[in-house]
């Protein structure tokens, strides 16, 4: 059985009113010539891919090729009140995804997208296709698009561009799943315990800038009025195509976000399957750094995505700290290195104070990386814009870049910070944060994250000791005051020693927790500085 035939049984099986007789006269591949071929060798590819290295900040992975496909230049065929149309798409020796433009689809319309065996990979219509524009699963040699549509449907498909990778030595498919390093660890492991609801704010991006495409990683992120428009926040150098040029506004709606792209478990699963699934594809840009991706300032992209992100994607709009002086003494950052699943890295000693080239001081929050149980997560491309979040899993910084990778596990990485983000940058809204997640100017120095829908967190001001005697390693404080007060915690033993001085925010909903594992069984105060006031609580610690 020819291929084309064997398609068209597969065309078949999705018109079920259809008789196999009727399929086969009315709508065959047979004899039919491809709609497009890209002709491009293996090491050709290399070559443009490497030619495109200088011309971006990030690591290029592949190419884009403009296309020209629409509803005019179909196969066309008629059976019934059903229309199918379909292209013959053959890229021999890459892999390559298709990027399409959508008008009109009905309830009753779907597009397919089978491989050269005829096996379906992807199937659309308009409960799982946000918007007007999607970007298909990537498929290796050729593949056929179908549209099929009510006779009376104005549905209108353009397939305006595919890229061309190359196919990985690990797999029969392009560069991303499972392409990260061995040191990494999914995000599903125990290492990922205490991000369970923040991992859900973490979104891989597929960048486009003009002919170069490659991944970042970016967050959802919230306001302080939770007014839950999507916001998503990346590094400024994920949109840079040459010093002082940005990306397009007609490439930056071809970025594509892909949500929950992560292995359900900790073991990472043998092939990609539906993880891709719950994608938006479009944004515009709001505000950026300027600094040449931190050359100067702290490397921050603001994007608006072009469609709400639907509640069946259960994104979590990521909390925020942006008291510059409140040091991270510990956590983690969650990321697609290489375009692979989710990945997690720990920190357990305090982020230093820095920049990345050294021009401009206090910009960025430098940071190394530990290992645990099942690895020493570092980062690599496809990392950067990736969050880094303190001990109260509040985002502080984005990834720039840095010197750890699974073949320098200790080197040290880059995080352009929030607090620098939020109005240092620059004086108009085009140039800071402040104005976007602060819309109603409450002056909160952070906020929580939570889910579309959540009950708002109240703000109380009674300090209060949750485990008074605290016995379990970790002091719980809280009530600590509102998202704007002037805070500094202080805990000293009884002898007067102070043990403990952080500056700290009040975070609605949330308690401060503080390391006792190391100190003396005993009597201690806890001084809280609120503004002009001084608080004080006595606590018992019992190791």
């Amino acid at each position: 059985m020819t291929f084309r035939t064997h398609f068209a049984i597969y065309l078949l099986l999705l018109t079920a009113s259809l008789t196999l007789r009727a399929q086969k006269a009315s709508f065959s591949f047979k004899d039919q010539p491809s709609q497009k071929t890209f002709s491009i060798t293996t090491t050709r590819l290399s070559e443009k891919i490497d030619s495109l290295q200088d011309y971006t900040r990030i690591g290029v992975f592949g190419i884009f090729q403009e296309m020209d496909l629409s509803n005019d230049n179909a196969h066309y065929a008629q059976v019934g009140n059903r229309e199918l149309l379909a292209w013959h798409i053959s890229h021999p020796h890459v892999s390559s995804r298709i990027y399409a433009f959508v008008e009109d689809l009905s309830p009753q319309d779907t597009l397919y997208v089978y491989d050269r065996n005829g096996k379906l990979q992807e199937a659309r219509h308009t409960a799982n296709l946000i918007g007007n524009r999607h970007t298909f699963s990537p498929v290796s040699g050729e593949q056929f698009i179908q549209l099929s549509k009510n006779k009376d449907s104005r549905a209108r498909l353009s397939l305006y561009g595919l890229s061309l990778e190359p196919l990985s030595p690990k797999k029969s498919k392009g560069f991303d799943f499972r392409d990260s390093g061995p040191c990494q660890v999914n995000v599903n492991c125990q290492e990922g315990t205490d991000y369970t609801d923040i991992k859900n704010s973490v979104v891989r991006i597929l960048v486009k800038l003009g002919p170069a495409l490659g991944f970042c990683t970016g967050s959802v992120i919230g306001t302080t009025n939770y007014s839950y428009v999507p916001y998503l926040l990346t590094a400024e150098h994920c949109g840079i195509i040459s010093q002082g040029n940005y990306v397009s506004p007609a490439d930056l709606n071809s970025w594509t976000f892909y949500f929950n792209y992560e292995a359900p478990s900790c073991e990472t699963p043998p092939s990609e399957g539906n993880l891709g699934g719950n994608q938006i594809t479009g944004a515009q840009l709001l505000a950026n750094s300027n600094d040449n991706g931190g050359d100067f300032g702290s490397d921050f992209f603001l994007l608006r995505l072009n469609s709400s992100i639907p509640p069946s994607f259960n994104a979590y709009y990521i909390g925020w700290n942006r008291k510059g002086d409140d040091i991270p003494l510990k956590g983690a950052t969650i990321h697609h290195p290489n375009g692979d699943i989710k990945k997690i890295s720990i920190y357990t000693s305090a982020a230093t104070s820095g920049s990345y080239d050294g021009s401009v001081s206090g910009t960025h929050w430098l940071v190394n990386w530990i290992g645990t149980a099942n690895g020493f997560g570092t980062t690599e491309a496809g990392s950067s814009g990736a969050p880094l979040y303190d001990e109260d899993g509040l985002l502080r910084g984005v990834l720039t870049g840095g010197a750890a990778s699974c073949s320098s596990p200790n080197g040290e990485d880059y995080f352009g910070k929030f607090s620098y983000s939020w109005e240092s940058n620059g004086t108009v809204p085009e140039r800071r944060l402040r104005e976007w997640l602060d819309p109603v100017n409450t002056g909160f120095l952070a906020v929580n994250g939570s889910y579309f829908g959540d009950s708002l967190p109240s703000t109380r001001n009674d300090i209060q000791i949750v485990n008074n005697p605290a016995s379990d390693g970790v002091l719980k404080i809280e009530n600590l005051g509102a998202p704007s007060d002037n805070l500094q915690v202080l805990v000293s033993d009884y002898s007067g020693k102070v043990v403990y001085n952080q500056k700290t925010v009040a975070v609605p909903g949330s308690r401060k927790e503080i390391d006792t594992g190391k100190w003396r069984n005993g009597l201690y105060i806890v001084i809280v500085l609120r503004n002009s006031e001084v608080i004080t609580r006595k606590v018992f610690i019992r190791n």
